[in-house]
């Protein structure tokens, strides 16, 4: 998980291997152009996108699907966490997700929330819920 925008969590389905040219907070530039210099130019997210998407909005969360994972650490994250999926068995599913900055506004089953402990909690639960639901309906386990 990472901090995204306000308004909405946001599942993110793609990684492209490359480095932003952005500043860290070091005032560092990175040092290499690509995450992988031997591997593909993106990695998808091996989770099933929609079925998450709809698992969560049924629960009333608002939920964003989306194909660029920021360019950045959470790009980083999502490419490399993919990337040791395909070379490790028993790695099923990789998830990323950006969360609402803390302390922002939303709405969730039509109520303003404040993002919080309790809120990011409570999230937490169904979207691990709606993984393993997910997980057991494709492969039929639990």
């Amino acid at each position: 998980m990472g901090e995204g925008k306000e308004g909405a969590f946001t599942i993110e389905t793609v990684a492209q291997n490359a480095r932003a040219s952005r500043r860290d907070n070091l005032a560092n530039l990175p040092f290499y152009p690509l995450i992988d210099p031997q591997g593909p130019t993106q990695q998808r997210a091996s989770v099933d996108a929609d079925r998450l998407h709809q698992y969560l909005t049924e629960q009333h969360w608002p939920v964003r699907v989306s194909t660029t994972a920021g360019a950045f650490l959470c790009e980083e994250t999502l490419y490399t966490l993919e990337s040791l999926r395909a070379q490790h068995e028993p790695l099923k599913t990789v998830l990323f997700v950006h969360l609402p900055p803390y302390g922002s506004q939303l709405q969730v089953n039509q109520v303003n929330r404040r993002c919080d402990t309790q809120l990011l909690s409570a999230f937490a639960a169904h979207l691990h819920r709606a993984v393993l639901d997910i997980h057991a309906q494709t492969h039929g386990n639990t």
